[in-house]
């Protein structure tokens, strides 16, 4: 009930973030799946990566969530996966241009399109609040010590999502993903 505001602005109206979402949760899954100890999924990964970077801008943060799982379990494979999703940015129509692209675009401001404005700007202030307050909870009630990556990933969203109001899906899905659980446990 807490993330259902959260996620309905992204998906008005239909567009390319809608893909972005759901390979954020594909990636969301991946990293599961790897922490359960099914590595299978890191070749699943690479090939869904380029998919998602030919979709939408979205796809860095692809390499936050496997960032923050290599520095959860430092390997190999791991490190593999990220130097290899870094090799499939290049694979696109542009090439080289897009990584450049992206990296002006990613830390771009763009005080004139409403949706990257702060969310006090906005209706959804309350709920992100709710939201924040609900995970700063279980953050505290269960001292996350073994799920720290997994919290900074909810923290770093949750900041984000204050930032951006585009950013609110994608701190939706990472809450949706993680506090629930934190908070049955409380």
């Amino acid at each position: 009930i807490v993330a259902a505001p959260l996620l309905a602005g992204g998906y008005q109206p239909v567009r390319a973030q809608a893909y972005g979402l759901l390979f954020f949760c594909a990636a969301l899954y991946t990293a599961e799946r790897v922490r359960a100890g099914d590595r299978r999924w890191l070749a699943v990964w690479l090939a869904l990566f380029p998919l998602w970077v030919n979709l939408h801008a979205s796809c860095v943060l692809a390499f936050v969530v496997f960032g923050l799982l290599w520095l959860e379990r430092p390997s190999w494979r791991i490190a593999g996966l990220l130097a290899g999703m870094a090799a499939l940015l290049f694979v696109n129509p542009y090439g080289s241009a897009y990584v450049t692209f992206l990296l002006r675009a990613v830390p771009k401001a763009r005080p004139l399109i409403d949706e990257w404005h702060p969310v006090w700007t906005s209706e959804m202030l309350a709920p992100v609040l709710l939201a924040c307050a609900v995970f700063l909870y279980a953050l505290a009630a269960r001292r996350l010590r073994a799920e720290w990556t997994t919290a900074a990933l909810v923290a770093l969203l949750a900041i984000e999502a204050i930032l951006h109001r585009k950013m609110i899906p994608f701190f939706a899905f990472a809450w949706l993903a993680y506090v629930p659980s934190w908070m049955e446990k409380t």
